[in-house]
């Protein structure tokens, strides 16, 4: 067994580079199978822009998070879904939300996705992205019984009931800063300008602190889910309009939602890759660079970039993690408002009237 002679760390450290060079090698497959609807990203361009992702590297190498895991099935996913392989492309997304749970916050853009490919066979496309999904989560039934009964344990008890408000630069840490800032004797007053997380457990704090970010998320992921449904373009730009708005919706959930933390921003990172990868204009590669830096920021105030901060978080009395969260929360805002008037796809799509989809 390697992690008996290589120990649990070195083991554990190459398992994460490994599946960081798989992922590299499956975005290389990804690039050459993809329908081609303009210029085509070059490997030696694509290898390089991989390799200068700076917080891919700090969150799976630096960091050593387990989100690199999930990022090869994901890859796979969103190719088998542009090919229209519905049964594998679930098969492939089931294994990455089995991972972690973070890519099933994108589910409801994949059902989007094929509603609006053909509604005559929505039903069909549905029925196998389900059955792939099912056959994934069967595969660990020989593992567990009881497989079913502890995904829902998971998910109800875990994923979704963690007891901090936020860990990430968000709008919910800006809250964090003013609950502290407001009512020093519920959330406890800030000491030396510094915010701290709120552990939602600790005292008598509110539930509806936990649960509004939530609700909020919700209807802002109805309002975009409505108008990406609602939005018309030719049939060969759908994919992309797929993936951006998958983006925006994950961005969402990352910068309104409650139990957010600084990882979580991986997502957004890997659709960012894919969507430059599908369409390599400036446009797209201004926004792999701005979710790259945002990612490197979350995780770098935190905890530096091995596990320790290396600078102070408190700067001319201002903890400069307000700075950033608003000004990260200021650009998604942009965003949302650019996404319902068109123009946050105008680069790679074009709105067209219903008739001249016909």
């Amino acid at each position: 067994m390697p992690v008996l002679k290589l120990g649990y760390l070195l083991t554990f450290k190459i398992s994460i580079f490994i599946f960081y060079l798989i992922s590299l090698l499956l975005l290389l497959i990804f690039q050459t199978k993809i329908p081609k609807n303009r210029k085509v990203l070059q490997p030696i361009d694509l290898i390089i822009v991989y390799l200068s992702t700076f917080s891919l590297i700090i969150n799976s190498q630096g960091l050593g998070y387990t989100d690199i895991y999930f990022f090869p099935f994901l890859i796979v996913t969103l190719l088998f879904l542009s090919r229209e392989k519905w049964y594998l492309g679930g098969l492939f997304f089931g294994l990455s939300f089995l991972i972690k749970w973070q890519p099933i916050i994108i589910a409801p853009l994949i059902l989007g996705y094929l509603i609006k490919l053909d509604s005559k066979k929505t039903i069909v496309r549905v029925l196998k992205l389900v059955m792939g999904a099912i056959t994934a989560i069967l595969t660990l039934y020989p593992l567990n019984k009881n497989i079913f009964q502890s995904l829902s344990l998971s998910f109800f008890s875990g994923a979704t009931s963690d007891p901090i408000l936020s860990n990430a630069l968000n709008l919910q840490w800006i809250n964090t800063f003013l609950y502290h800032l407001l009512f020093p004797k519920i959330f406890s007053p800030l000491i030396e300008a510094r915010i701290e997380f709120i552990d939602l457990l600790s005292g008598n704090i509110p539930t509806f602190i936990y649960f509004l970010p939530k609700l909020a998320f919700a209807a802002v992921g109805i309002l975009i889910f409505v108008r990406y449904l609602t939005f018309r373009e030719s049939k060969k730009f759908m994919f992309q309009t797929f993936l951006n708005t998958s983006l925006l919706f994950y961005l969402s959930y990352f910068m309104i939602s409650s139990v957010v933390h600084e990882n979580h921003l991986f997502v957004a990172l890997i659709l960012s890759l894919i969507i430059f990868i599908v369409t390599p204009s400036a446009r797209n590669r201004i926004i792999l660079l701005s979710v790259d830096f945002m990612n490197f920021i979350n995780m770098f105030v935190f905890y530096g970039i091995t596990g320790k901060p290396i600078i102070s978080r408190v700067l001319l009395g201002t903890d400069i993690t307000l700075i950033f969260s608003l000004a990260f929360f200021t650009v998604y805002l942009i965003l949302l408002v650019s996404y319902f008037s068109g123009s946050f796809l105008a680069t790679t799509i074009r709105e067209e009237p219903i008739g001249k989809l016909m």
